[in-house]
C-alpha cells in the first residue's frame, strides 16, 4: 500500500528540519556587559559523517571568554596580546583569547553534543540601535569532510555561506529587542544562565528537545515506507 500524501510531507518535513539544523550558541541573546554561561550545540554531523572537532574564532568585540573542557576531547585555546589593556569590571585585561578547538572526540552523525564556555558581552553603546549582532565563526571537522559555519551579513564571502551562518548572539537591552537575530537558534526567554557545568539550561534543553523532536518524527514516519 503507497504511503498516503500527507505521510509523504511529513516525511519531507522531518527531513527539512534534520538536515537544516546548524551549529550555533545557547543562549543567543543577552544585555551589555552581562557574563554568559552558555554552549554550542552541534545537532548532526558532516554529510552523514561523525564529528571529530570543533574549532571557534572569538568575536573581536569579546576580551574575556573561557572554553571548557568536554569529557573526552582535548580543548586547545590560543591567545592574543591586546595593543591596549581594557578594563572589563574592574579588571585590566592585557591579552584574550582569539580562538579555540575541541578534537580528538567523536559524535555520531545523528549524534547531539553540547561544548560550553563563559564569556562576558562588551559595553556596547544602544542609544542609536535596538541591538547589536556578534558572531562566532565555526568550522566543523569531521570524520570525511568538514562544515564551515562561518557565513556573516555583510561580509564579501557572506553569500556563498548562507547555507551555513556563523553561529550569532544578539546583544540588547531587553530580550524583546533581539530581532536582529533570524538564524534557527534556540532563544532562551532569559539570557541568564542556570547552570554550572557551562551548558545554558533553558537554551540547551529548549534546543535538544525540539532535534529530539525532530529526529523522532523522522524515525517515526520513515517506519511508515518499510
Amino acid at each position: 500500500m503507497s504511503p498516503q500524501p500527507s505521510l509523504v510531507l511529513a516525511f519531507v518535513a522531518a527531513m527539512a528540519f534534520v538536515c537544516n539544523a546548524h551549529v550555533g550558541i545557547s543562549p543567543s541573546t543577552g544585555q551589555p556587559g552581562q557574563s554568559i554561561n552558555g554552549s554550542f550545540h552541534v545537532p548532526h554531523g558532516c554529510n552523514g559523517s561523525a564529528t571529530t572537532g570543533l574549532s571557534v574564532s572569538v568575536p573581536s568585540e569579546i576580551v574575556v571568554l573561557t572554553p571548557l573542557p568536554v569529557s573526552n576531547w582535548t580543548l586547545d585555546v590560543k591567545y592574543t596580546k591586546l595593543d591596549t589593556p581594557v578594563q572589563v569590571n574592574g579588571v585590566s585585561v592585557n591579552q584574550t583569547v582569539s580562538s579555540f578547538s575541541w578534537t580528538g572526540g567523536y559524535v555520531p552523525a545523528d549524534g547531539l553534543e553540547e561544548f560550553g564556555l563563559t564569556f562576558t558581552l562588551p559595553q556596547v553603546d544602544l542609544t542609536n540601535t535596538p541591538n547589536v549582532t556578534i558572531y562566532f565563526p565555526i568550522v566543523q571537522t569531521c570524520v570525511v569532510g568538514s562544515t564551515e559555519w562561518t557565513g556573516i551579513p555583510g561580509t564579501a564571502s557572506y553569500n556563498a555561506s548562507t547555507g551555513s551562518p556563523a553561529a550569532s548572539f544578539v546583544i540588547a537591552n531587553s530580550v524583546d529587542s533581539t530581532t536582529a537575530d533570524t538564524h534557527d537558534h534556540d532563544h532562551a526567554t532569559s539570557p541568564t544562565p542556570s547552570s554550572s557545568s557551562g551548558t545554558s539550561t533553558s537554551g540547551a534543553s529548549g534546543f535538544l528537545t525540539a532535534s529530539l523532536s525532530g529526529v523522532t518524527l523522522f524515525a517515526a514516519v520513515s517506519a511508515l515506507f518499510i
